[in-house]
């Protein structure tokens, strides 16, 4: 093998070992005066999967505002903070929480506090409009936000 084929090979290993795995070469040549020059060459690869990273929790988060009497309904931007913010004391409260997602069926209770625990980044139980931007886009889904924010 020529010295440009090998070289392109090792090239070539080498692209391979950044993109999937690792390569190891091992060889050596030997001089004996009686049988002349021996070499010997040997290379393995091993791959080791990449773990995945834990996804967070994401929701999906739709709610509405509807007519009692007409039974017409409007949908609301679950992006907008003072949505969430019921007493207008510009914190976000679990009380706050209790308001909005009053008419939802109990078993869903587990997924409102888990909401609010991933909005709550200091965990003092309320959340301030810099917690709720820095949060929104990594727990609201995209599809959440029907308008841009």
């Amino acid at each position: 093998m020529n010295s440009i084929t090998l070289t392109g090979l090792l090239l070539c290993l080498f692209a391979i070992s950044i993109a999937a795995g690792e390569w190891s070469f091992e060889g050596s040549v030997n001089f004996d005066s009686e049988s002349g020059v021996s070499v010997s060459f040997s290379a393995s690869f091993s791959y080791r999967r990449k773990r995945r990273s834990v996804k967070k929790q994401v929701f999906n988060v739709v709610i509405f505002i509807v007519n009692q009497k007409t039974g017409s309904r409007f949908r609301l931007n679950p992006c907008d903070y003072e949505l969430y913010d019921q007493d207008d004391d510009l914190t976000i409260t679990p009380k706050d929480f209790e308001i909005i997602f009053s008419h939802m069926d109990k078993t869903k209770q587990v997924l409102v506090e888990q909401l609010f625990r991933e909005l709550d980044i200091d965990n003092d139980q309320k959340i301030s409009l810099t917690e709720f931007e820095d949060r929104r886009a990594f727990v609201l889904s995209k599809k959440t936000c029907f308008i841009d924010v």
